[in-house]
């Protein structure tokens, strides 16, 4: 689904770069990418999961987090994203806590507030927005944003919504220049090209139709009630702004609309 959000919007400007998708199944086979792959791979997504809570003491989901870490020290060419559990994955594998939302659930199109760094990396470049719609299916939240990160957008039931790590000289902590990109786009202006991990609590991926399913699953099996189904089939309808989302990923992966360049004053050719 990630792939079919993200794919239209590369062919609107860049129709000779192509997204290649490949999966990986943490869970039941303990699937990662080979030493290989890793070689190809310019960035690896965690997505969402109702298998089990990102707070839990599963061997599957300590390895998962060992692996963000893995990745992050020793493949720094390789951008992270993660995605609703996945930023929870990856707050918890930087040192953040994750726990059940007293406040309860979030589902359908939620509100949210941006930071000034937020509106800097989620916002329109040149006329950045202060507020944000996307859609919503949790009610697990990271409690702490991990250090070094940077704190992007909230919402009224949770503080971290999105969150994003530039990248850092490992030794003296201060910026350092970003690894680049295997494509032959120009690198965008910063601070897009110094993300080196970019995760959110929502869906930019998910729509009506994959979420009132999940509304009547839930129901079924007695997690919410009748009430809050309904509000948040409600709240499903309600417009989101998950192409901005997604293009604030391809931007850090390098893929930026003319018009961003043009926002930061600069050149709009790309290179060979």
């Amino acid at each position: 689904m990630l792939h079919n959000v993200l794919e239209p919007l590369i062919q609107k400007e860049h129709d000779y770069v192509k997204l290649t998708v490949q999966g990986y199944d943490v869970v039941e086979k303990r699937e990662y990418p080979s030493s290989k792959d890793l070689e190809n791979i310019d960035c690896v997504c965690i997505s969402g999961s109702f298998v089990e809570d990102a707070y839990k003491d599963a061997p599957w989901i300590s390895r998962l987090c060992g692996f963000m870490v893995y990745l992050h020290d020793r493949h720094p060419r390789i951008r992270l994203i993660g995605i609703c559990f996945g930023l929870q994955i990856l707050a918890r594998a930087f040192g953040a806590r994750v726990e059940a939302n007293d406040l309860g659930w979030e589902i359908g199109s939620t509100e949210l507030t941006l930071t000034e760094e937020g509106k800097k990396i989620l916002g329109t470049p040149g006329n950045p927005e202060e507020k944000l719609r996307i859609q919503q299916v949790h009610s697990d939240h990271v409690t702490t944003v991990p250090e070094d990160f940077e704190l992007l957008a909230s919402s009224e039931k949770c503080r971290i919504q999105a969150i994003a790590k530039y990248y850092k000289d490992r030794d003296t902590g201060k910026d350092c220049e970003s690894p680049g990109y295997r494509h032959g786009l120009q690198k965008p202006p910063k601070p897009y090209c110094d993300i080196h991990i970019l995760a959110c609590q929502g869906h930019p991926e998910w729509g009506q139709e994959v979420i009132d399913p999940l509304v009547d699953e839930f129901l079924k099996e007695g997690k919410i009630d009748k009430d809050l189904a309904k509000a948040a089939k409600d709240n499903t309808k309600k417009d989101d702004d998950a192409e901005k989302f997604a293009r604030a990923m391809l931007r850090m992966l390098g893929i930026a609309l003319e018009s961003t360049f043009e926002a930061k004053g600069m050149s709009s050719e790309r290179s060979d």
